[in-house]
């Protein structure tokens, strides 16, 4: 009965497993594992073997995502750039392309 009423009542669990943060997120785990990797991941606590993360962590991560530091955004244009690379090289892209549509 209290799963019922908490499914109707909209209650929030305080901590959550890392499947769960990524549907939650739309995420990938294998996109949040490179997140982490480059540091910017939520944190996550270890119960027993299994990794969780908290729905305080949780939020505090969307807010550095809405507001990134100068590190993360750094990081994120040296992402961009090695993507692009890639691309060019795979024939995705022209030289003359710019952000997927042509200059």
């Amino acid at each position: 009965m209290a799963k019922v009423l908490q499914k109707y009542l909209g209650e929030e669990k305080n901590i959550y497993t890392i499947d769960e943060i990524c549907a939650r997120n739309n995420v990938t785990r294998r996109r949040l594992e490179a997140l982490w990797g480059k540091g910017l991941g939520p944190r996550t606590i270890y119960l027993g073997a299994r990794r969780m993360c908290t729905a305080r962590a949780e939020k505090e991560w969307l807010e550095s995502l809405e507001n990134p530091t100068e590190e993360a955004q750094r990081i994120a244009g040296e992402t961009a750039e090695m993507l692009r690379a890639k691309a060019l090289r795979a024939g995705l892209l022209t030289p003359h392309t710019r952000r997927g549509r042509e200059a």
